[in-house]
């Protein structure tokens, strides 16, 4: 079994926030396999295929994200490896996305749920850019309240071409993780940024 998780915040008032893109792309593959992502278990919105694929939008709010993931990982007894995260990342640049088999949460409160729930840091999850206000760095720690205002807002509409964009190349990394796995994934889309010039 594939677990395919993408990380948001519930309700139509995030829906278009840069905090849920994990949900976006598990719309993307929905719409991709066929799946209707809209049955309810372990705090969260999933589908599947058979017992092949599930793509699963937990619905706890993205700080206990971990409580749906740990459940789903023990329900059907999955190795880590064929689980993937799909996130945002502040620190990376639209236009960003990297995939890695393991690593810390980067101070993202969904994957530290995760981490803290299943008590590892090894499983794969793919990271997408979300463009911090100085996309050559993170932001500092004593800006985050200013980050939690930043991640909750919408994107702006001279961004939302290149995001429709780099949603579609993060589906497609996670059809390849799927098919053929995590290398392959890696080697094929941890790549310049969509809008990167020479």
């Amino acid at each position: 079994m594939k677990i395919i998780v993408g990380l948001g915040n519930p309700g139509k008032k995030y829906k278009n926030n840069r905090h849920n893109l994990g949900y976006r792309v598990i719309d993307r593959l929905s719409d991709e396999f066929g799946i209707t992502v809209d049955r309810k278990k372990f705090n969260s919105e999933y589908g599947n295929r058979g017992s092949e694929l599930l793509l699963v939008k937990p619905t706890t709010f993205m700080n206990n994200s971990g409580e749906s993931v740990v459940s789903w990982v023990n329900y059907f007894k999955n190795p880590l490896e064929g689980l993937l995260v799909v996130c945002d990342e502040f620190s990376m640049q639209l236009g960003t996305i990297r995939i890695r088999k393991s690593g810390t949460s980067s101070g993202h409160n969904g994957l530290n749920s995760i981490i803290s729930c299943i008590n590892t840091n090894q499983f794969p999850r793919l990271r997408i850019g979300i463009g911090a206000k100085k996309p050559e760095a993170a932001i500092p720690e004593k800006r985050l309240p200013d980050l939690a205002d930043y991640v909750l807002e919408d994107f702006g509409p001279d961004e939302k071409k290149l995001v429709e964009e780099m949603i579609e190349k993060a589906s497609a990394a996670v059809v390849e993780f799927i098919n053929n796995g995590i290398e392959s994934a890696m080697n094929k889309y941890n790549i310049r940024p969509l809008n990167h010039k020479p």
